[in-house]
């Protein structure tokens, strides 16, 4: 899409209708959830500058309803692990994204926000800039209020199983900084050896594979130890 204003490509993200069931009450509530997630950009953007994806504002789409305006971005982080079709990175490019998205994690958490969705879906490449950014603040919140991260709806759980932390994944009220950290290093694990450590059809077999780690398991120590083989640690 071309924004006549600016003459510049953008990016429209929008959010299918039927992501939450019930006519116009559900559709306002949708729009209020953008509206949020922008606010939550806006504000990253202001303590993490140059680390977050660039947005221009929200759009009322007749389709869709809002829509949130950004910067195109060449692929995700995701897009380029499916690329590689299950073989490691570089070493040098792991490094590389481990090192802006630490940064910029920095950066959220001196600002008292967390991300609480880190994973390559939400890793955005430009390629120009040779830089990476983050996107897709859905969830996130500030420090002080992690006690809402279950779905008031269906009590599920915010955040994407292969890399959730295990106190996220429990639910537990006080989250803090440590649960990003987990999950960039499960990120850095998937880049370095072609997958994430723990895998599953379902949420509940990941955490189960989660638990067997804990309790001793091999498969994921044996990557784990590959992974150090790698970085020559």
């Amino acid at each position: 899409t071309v924004d006549g204003a600016r003459n510049t490509p953008v990016a429209v993200k929008v959010f299918p209708l039927n992501l939450f069931a019930g006519g116009a009450q559900a559709q306002q509530r949708q729009t209020d959830i953008v509206k949020d997630e922008y606010n939550k950009l806006h504000d990253a953007a202001q303590v993490a500058a140059g680390g977050i994806c660039k947005t221009y504002g929200v759009v009322d789409d007749p389709t869709h309803k809002a829509c949130i305006v950004m910067k195109p971005y060449d692929r995700t982080l995701q897009k380029e692990l499916d690329g590689l079709n299950g073989a490691p990175m570089s070493v040098d490019r792991v490094l590389s994204v481990a090192h802006q998205v630490a940064h910029t994690l920095r950066k959220l958490h001196d600002g008292e926000t967390l991300y609480l969705d880190l994973k390559p879906a939400n890793i955005f490449v430009d390629a120009q800039a040779g830089t990476v950014v983050l996107g897709d603040f859905g969830i996130a919140r500030l420090v002080a209020n992690t006690c809402g991260l279950t779905n008031p709806t269906d009590g599920s759980i915010g955040g994407t199983a292969n890399y959730m932390s295990p106190e996220q994944a429990r639910g537990e009220k006080s989250i803090d900084a440590r649960a990003d950290i987990y999950s960039l290093g499960i990120t850095v694990f998937h880049m370095l050896t072609g997958r994430p450590p723990f895998e599953g059809s379902s949420a509940e077999e990941v955490f189960r594979s989660i638990s067997e780690f804990s309790n001793g398991g091999t498969k994921a120590a044996n990557q784990l130890r590959d992974c150090r083989g790698l970085l020559g640690v």
